[in-house]
């Protein structure tokens, strides 16, 4: 029988952004490519630009 593959999940701050951002925007680039080719909302831009805004929020 198979072994489940293990799954790490793990809370960043915006102290931590600047080592896991380009992480998160290669994998949002690769996730929603095609939605963001039809829809600028969807954007590697436009999600860069709310990363910041979240990071900057309190908590």
């Amino acid at each position: 029988m198979p072994q489940p593959e293990t799954l790490t999940v793990s809370y960043h701050t915006a102290e931590n952004l600047p080592a896991v951002e380009p992480l998160l925007l290669d994998l949002y680039a690769e996730i929603y490519a095609t939605e963001a080719a039809e829809d600028p909302f969807l954007s590697v831009e436009r999600f860069t630009d709310r990363l910041h805004r979240h990071a900057a929020a309190p908590r």
